[in-house]
């Protein structure tokens, strides 16, 4: 039960990294910062402290592990 839960919050982890980098790639084509861009902006942030937040948690379950 705790590795499956290891081995999805890995997964978890690559699809977060994934979603950074594709908001990263819609902000670079809105050419002013509108609204919709300041937002995504923030969700951007949001992603990134969720995945600090899941690798906390990782190590976490890991020193558990051990």
């Amino acid at each position: 039960m705790i590795f499956s839960a290891f081995t999805f919050s890995q997964f978890y982890s690559e699809n977060v990294k994934t979603h950074i980098d594709s908001i990263t790639m819609l902000t670079k084509f809105v050419d002013q910062p509108t609204e919709a861009s300041k937002r995504i902006e923030k969700a951007a942030e949001a992603v990134e402290k969720a995945e600090e937040a899941l690798i906390d948690a990782t190590q976490l379950l890991k020193k558990t592990l051990e």
